[in-house]
């Protein structure tokens, strides 16, 4: 019988509690020579036993079927379940040739095709195999080294072959670019870099973002509580709340960076001062004023900070505003809230670890 398919696998065939046999399409001599192939609704694949987990149908035909059994009774793929049917043929060659013996067609075609299967085996299994370019002219790779945990695989400095490596922190950069994170902070330009705790910039980093929690008011916030314009540090006591934000914080040896950011205008022309506060804190993490120079201007202003020391759990940010005198408008001025809420005012929440 002649060989005309490449076909060597059958699948994958997804279970749906309906169907409980399925289609191989390569010729077997034996139910030994496939193999199938169960993966569960969790992703784990198992390698099924002949005879217990499955029966094999039309062993010698050009194709055929597999039934799977459980308790020896036929049963339906679970959904979420997934089978797969490979061929199994063994590397061996049983067939025995006599001299000046009968000729038997049927038998000399059998031991040709089993050849045939072999070699499409071993190509299924080259397939799935990770190789270098057919233009690579490097050295040949002999082996493997044994697996280590927490390593990963990389490349010889000479190119040799493989080695086990760790991952050093600098070896990339896990999450959020800190990039992103500066073109929040420096507004209006500015050193590219991350802030320290004491207001100076920290470079050649490595940041691990735990989480990144932004908060929005788009809503007309109206107040005449007044923050002082002097050289003490703003309280919580003053001014009136905007924007309040209740979080979880994930670890205890983390940083919290804090963004805020307001639009607002005054009554007539005057300073207006935004603070950031951590919890029940009576001074202010960051500040920022804006001078309106006239009557229901518009203007933005940015803060940030960062607050390290915090334990894990819930935790607070509170934004607040006032003008020196007068009146505030956040999101919109005298006349109403403003471009019909697309002023937003808000606090972004960053969690972050230097690692």
């Amino acid at each position: 019988m002649t060989v005309n398919t490449i076909q060597i696998t059958s699948g994958p065939y997804p279970g749906n509690d309906i169907a409980d046999t399925f289609d191989y399409d390569f010729r077997v001599q034996d139910k030994t020579q496939l193999v199938v192939f169960e993966t569960d609704d969790l992703g784990v694949e198992t390698e099924l036993t002949v005879d217990t987990d499955y029966t094999v149908n039309d062993i010698g035909s050009v194709t055929g079927t597999v039934t799977r059994k459980v308790g020896g009774v036929a049963t339906p793929l679970p959904t979420g379940y997934t089978w797969y049917i490979r061929a199994n043929y063994k590397q061996t060659q049983l067939t025995g040739f006599a001299s000046q013996g009968g000729f038997f067609p049927d038998v000399h075609e059998d031991a040709f095709d089993k050849l045939t299967f072999l070699v499409q085996q071993i190509e299924d299994i080259l397939g799935r195999s990770i190789r270098v370019s057919e233009s690579y002219t490097g050295g040949t790779i002999q082996s493997l080294p044994d697996p280590e945990a927490a390593k990963f695989l990389k490349w010889k400095s000479d190119l040799s072959g493989f080695e086990n490596a760790e991952l050093l922190p600098g070896d990339i950069a896990v999450g959020l670019d800190v990039g992103d994170v500066v073109q929040l902070i420096n507004v209006g330009g500015g050193t590219p870099g991350f802030p320290a705790i004491n207001g100076s910039l920290l470079t050649n980093l490595t940041i691990d973002f735990l989480q990144i929690i932004p908060e929005f008011n788009n809503g007309l916030v109206t107040t005449t509580a007044s923050i002082p314009l002097d050289n003490t540090k703003p309280q919580q006591s003053e001014g009136a709340e905007i924007l309040t934000e209740t979080f979880e914080k994930l670890s205890e040896t983390s940083s919290i960076l804090v963004i805020g950011f307001c639009n607002f205008s005054h009554s007539s022309n005057d300073t207006c001062i935004f603070s950031l506060y951590e919890n029940t804190e009576t001074d202010s993490v960051a500040s920022a004023a804006g001078y309106v120079a006239s009557n229901n201007q518009m203007v933005q202003v940015t803060m940030a900070g960062v607050i390290a020391g915090l334990s894990a759990g819930t935790q607070t940010i509170n934004l607040r505003g006032g003008p020196v005198a007068g009146t505030l408008y956040v999101n919109g001025n005298s006349n109403g809230q403003r471009l019909g809420g697309a002023f937003n005012t808000g606090i972004v929440i960053i969690e972050y670890e230097v690692v």
